[in-house]
């Protein structure tokens, strides 16, 4: 994308649109529309120690590489070709009835929603209770930095005291603190959020895991 286009389009495109419109999401048709990319520079998280300047560079080279960001579960792209096959040897058996941990409504909430979303994005299926072959149970584990946390102010007054027990020159320049004590973990309005892990672990001991690779994180 042009670079005089994208100035153009932070400019003029409003973000007040409602983020559960699925007509923003139009990675696989329309990788540029103004809805889409404006969306995508909304939901990056830039750091706060950018200047103005730098930020609204940061904001058009994100809008200029709109099209490699996902918005919905239905915008993941399948790696062409790929197939994992379980290789299950013959006789082998598995329970098909599990004790499930109790979830909590705001939990269970989640977890309903989620699975509404893979099953309109094609990636899971339903299955009749008598095609079940394996029942494992789910677990939601929660996601780390999403709730709460420390002002980065706080952190770098600490990262100061640390570096002032090891006889080191402090890292950051700050001032006095004007209150004793500590800064209490700032709140996030944005609903909880969890991880959803199936426990494979009858399925893995009779077949070959499948190599996965972590990537460059």
């Amino acid at each position: 994308m042009p670079e005089e286009s994208v100035e153009a389009l932070l400019k003029e495109v409003p973000v007040s649109f409602l983020e559960n419109d699925e007509a923003i999401f139009t990675r696989l048709t329309d990788p540029f529309n103004a809805n889409w990319v404006a969306f995508i520079v909304k939901k990056v998280q830039y750091g706060n120690d950018l200047t103005v300047g730098e930020r609204e560079r940061a904001e058009k080279l994100t809008a200029s590489f709109a099209d490699i960001f996902v918005g919905s579960l239905g915008e993941v792209l399948p790696v062409p070709g790929a197939k994992h096959t379980l290789n299950i040897p013959d006789g082998a058996t598995f329970h098909i009835r599990v004790h499930q941990r109790a979830l909590t409504p705001p939990q269970l909430q989640f977890l309903h929603g989620k699975i509404d979303e893979m099953l309109i994005a094609g990636i899971i299926e339903r299955a009749p209770p008598d095609q079940v072959k394996c029942a494992a149970t789910t677990v939601l584990a929660q996601k780390a930095h999403e709730h709460g946390g420390l002002l980065l102010e706080e952190l770098q007054y600490r990262v100061n005291e640390q570096c002032q027990q090891n006889g080191m020159p402090p890292a950051f320049t700050l001032p006095e603190r004007e209150v004793t004590g500590q800064m209490v973990p700032q709140q996030s309005d944005e609903p909880q959020k969890w991880r959803i892990c199936q426990n494979f672990n009858e399925v893995n001991r009779h077949t070959v895991i499948a190599p996965m690779p972590q990537g460059d994180i």
